[in-house]
């Protein structure tokens, strides 16, 4: 995971990651206060280019406090592992 960390400076932030070889989908979660959770699928030739994946306006409008995200792959072989989270707060 590249970004978003730490204090954000808005409550919309662009989500990147470094790409895996061989991934055709990655699963993207995000996970916050008052039991806040997003989880969504995206096809790695639309949020992929180059080296990074990126993903903006996925989690508009959210609210103060702390959030932690990961992301997995899956390809026809099956699931990756999770990454590791990444935390930071929205003000």
């Amino acid at each position: 995971l590249v970004s978003p960390t730490g204090s954000l400076a808005d409550n919309n932030p662009t989500y990147t990651w470094n790409q895996v070889s061989g991934a055709t989908w990655y699963q993207f979660t995000v996970s916050g206060p008052a039991s806040y959770t997003f989880s969504q699928w995206y096809d790695s030739t639309v949020v992929c280019a180059s080296s990074t994946c990126s993903v903006a306006g996925a989690t508009p409008n959210l609210a103060a406090g702390s959030f932690t995200w990961k992301v997995r792959t899956w390809n026809n072989v099956g699931y990756g592992p999770w990454s590791s989270g990444m935390t930071f707060t929205a003000p």
